[in-house]
Formats: C-alpha cells, structure tokens, sequence
C-alpha cells in the first residue's frame, strides 16, 4: 500500500469512539493548539490533561470481567458419634415353647375349662374327659390288689409253717420247695396288682387335660363330646413371654456374630416399633441350598404382650461398632483420578478435601481420615464446584444422633447463610 493512502494519526489525534472522554481530549487538544507561547509548565500541565482524558478508555479494555456468581450449595456439620455397622434380615417371630397337648387316656370330653387366648397357669386345668370307665378301672385295680396281698400274706404263713416242719424231717425237701415258690409267686402277684392299681390311677387323673406349662391356648381342636385317644392333639399352648427368630446370615457376616451379640427387630405388625434382642445360638453347619448359616435369637415381650407369634419382622444385626466416628452422605464424597475427595465451605469459598473412606453404613460412608467435627461438608451441589468456588449455603444440617438421617441445624435456613456469600 502506498504510504500516502494511510491515514497519519498525530500525538494528540484523539480515539476513535465517543462519548464524554473523547470530547475532553479535544478540548484540550485544542487549548494547547492555541496557546503557541505556553510555557513549559503549562504544556505539562496540557498533556496531563490529555493523559487524564484518556485514562477512562484504557481502564475500561483492562478491567477484570465481573465476579463469577456464587454457586448455591447445601452444607452439613461434620459430628463424631457411635456408630453401628449392621445387616438388616427378615424373619418370623416363633413362640420359646409351643406344644400341642395331647390326650393320654381315652374318653369322651365332658367339659372345656379353657379357650382359645386364655393366659394359664402351670397345672391349670384344659379339659375334663369321662372319669366313668377310669374310676371303675381303678375300684377294679384297689380289689385285686386286695386279693393279691392276701394271696401274698397267706403264701407267707405257709412257707414260714413248712420251714419249721422241714427242719423237723416232718416234711419232703418238694413239699418245702413247693411252699418256697408258692410265696415268690404270691410277691410277684401283689406286686403287679400294686402297678395295675397305680395305672388306673393314673388314667383316671389323666382325664383331666392339664396345662404342662404356664402360657397362652393358641387352639382348641375339641369340642364336648368329642371322644378323645391317646395322642390325640386337644389344645395348642404357646409361651410368649419369650420369643425367638431364626435368620439366616451370610457366610460373610457369621464370623462377625457370637452369642450375646445385640439386635434390633422393628415389627411391621405394630407400625415399626423396634424391639432388643440378643443372639443365643450360631449354628456351625450351613445350611445346604442358600449356604447362609442358621443364627437364633431371642428376646423378652414386653409386659401387656404386644409380640405375637408369627409377627414378620425386619432384623439388625450389629456387626461392628464404631466408636466417635465420622460418617457422611454417600452423595458428598466425590472421586477422581487422584482418589476420593470431599469439599468444605472455608469462608463462603469450597475447599477440596481428599478423604479416606472406610464401610458403608446405610447411606452414609465412614470417613477415616480428612475430616474434622465441626467442619462445614458440602452434601449438595458438590458437584458444581472447584476448589476456591465461591459458594452460597442455602441450607444447613446436622447428623442425627447415631450418624442417620441429618436433622436440621439451629438457624440453618437459606436466608441466614445466603450472606455469607455477599
């Protein structure tokens, strides 16, 4: 391009663009073009003039773009606390003792003493069968024990009378042989009629159907008139003053169990009210289709019986307790190449934290190193942020006690914390 064609732009050409800069540099363009005999002060003080005119449209091409908007997070407050890493199972509470009671004689029932839902106690009476049969039984059992003691009495006296005639010569070494055996038989007789008599005896208190232990009738399967045999079930008798459950627990966990280890059962039936129970008894062998080994526990109703037999309940089983531990949502620990971090709100800012995790419990992990109580942990909108973020907290919690569900914190609103972003 030839040099002619390019426009010249003199010291004091003033910029491109208007507005109130540009006319001032004009001005005072102007003022020095007019003042051929200025002295050197007022030159300065010209140029100065011109440099301040100037100042605004430099400062404004220089100026930082405007301050990145705070991202709005939630934050809670880190706590130490006791916290219990468990299994959750299902299974069916089963009465400690249930029976089905029996009938040990024959007969016809006569009457009901008890029904289904009474609370009885040891010996209390169920049920009376026929006593007719039974009682003539044994008034037939008492007679012949009768006859076979005096059959026994007389065997006696004749063996006593021939000993004394034997050693006389007076009698043949049979016929005091003969009064030998006469009284073994006559013993063994008695004795027998003695056991007839006390069976008889027996099946007549047998036809009153007794409590074996202290509990509750579950079912009654008789009726009056029902004509009772031996063995045949009359009522069901259930203990629920205690009751017991048996899990199956994984191979992974069995190890972590022994007898005593607590739990905690939560009964659907009564709108989640939890219970404590203990482990009694680890079975050694697995069983052979699920490979889960067989664990039974066993806990106290409470007084009144709110438990019942049969009650589907959800079980937690503690593996392991951690004392003064720290455990956050599993949503704010964050991972990278690096590893697994965390950020904290440090005066309105975020602040990368690399942690070190542990189990999880529930839906919080365990953090073992890289936290401290009291810190502020982002559990919302982490992932939004970079290290040096300004933030917004719009909402603060604390852990509830036993590392769950956080619980709102005191005065933690959005419009309390929002300022300290500002």
């Amino acid at each position: 391009m030839d040099s002619r064609s390019r426009p010249i732009r003199s010291p004091l050409t003033p910029p491109a663009g208007g507005g109130a800069a540009r006319r001032a540099m004009l001005a005072a363009a102007r003022a020095l073009a007019a003042a051929p005999r200025a002295t050197p002060a007022s030159a300065l003080a010209l140029a100065a003039a011109l440099v301040l005119a100037a100042a605004p449209i430099s400062c404004r091409k220089s100026a930082p773009p405007a301050g990145e908007a705070a991202v709005p997070v939630e934050v809670e407050v880190v706590a130490a606390a006791t916290i219990d890493e468990t299994t959750s199972l299902t299974g069916v509470l089963e009465a400690y003792r249930a029976v089905d009671v029996v009938a040990e004689t024959s007969g016809a029932v006569r009457s009901l003493a008890a029904d289904v839902g009474d609370r009885l106690a040891r010996g209390a009476l169920l049920a009376s069968l026929d006593k007719e049969v039974a009682r003539e039984t044994l008034h037939q059992a008492e007679a012949g024990l009768l006859a076979a003691e005096a059959r026994r009495e007389v065997a006696r006296a004749d063996f006593d009378r021939d000993s004394t005639l034997f050693a006389g010569g007076d009698i043949s070494p049979a016929a005091f042989e003969g009064a030998r055996l006469g009284r073994t038989a006559a013993r063994a007789d008695a004795q027998a009629a003695r056991a007839t008599r006390e069976l008889a005896a027996r099946n007549l208190r047998q036809t009153d159907i007794r409590a074996p232990f202290a509990g509750t009738v579950s079912r009654r399967h008789c009726a009056v008139g029902t004509f009772a045999s031996p063995g045949m079930p009359l009522f069901r008798l259930v203990d629920i003053d205690s009751l017991r459950l048996v899990l199956s627990v994984a191979q992974s966990h069995i190890a972590r169990l022994a007898p005593g280890s607590p739990l905690e059962l939560a009964v659907e039936a009564l709108a989640g009210a939890r219970f404590p129970a203990r482990v009694r008894s680890l079975s050694p062998e697995a069983d052979a289709l699920s490979r889960t080994f067989p664990v039974e526990a066993v806990l106290a109703n409470p007084p009144g019986g709110p438990l019942r037999d049969g009650f589907i309940v959800r079980a937690e089983l503690v593996l392991d307790r951690h004392e003064s531990a720290v455990a956050v949502p599993r949503e704010a620990i964050l991972g990278g190449d690096d590893g697994r971090f965390v950020f904290v709100v440090q005066d309105s800012l975020a602040r990368r934290r690399a942690v070190a995790t542990g189990p999880q419990v529930g839906r919080r992990v365990l953090v073992a190193a890289g936290l401290a109580p009291g810190e502020r942990l982002v559990v919302a909108g982490a992932h939004n942020l970079k290290d040096g973020a300004r933030v917004r907290v719009e909402a603060e919690s604390r852990p509830a006690p036993g590392g769950g569900a956080p619980a709102p914190g005191e005065g933690a609103t959005g419009g309390a914390a929002a300022g300290e972003a500002s």
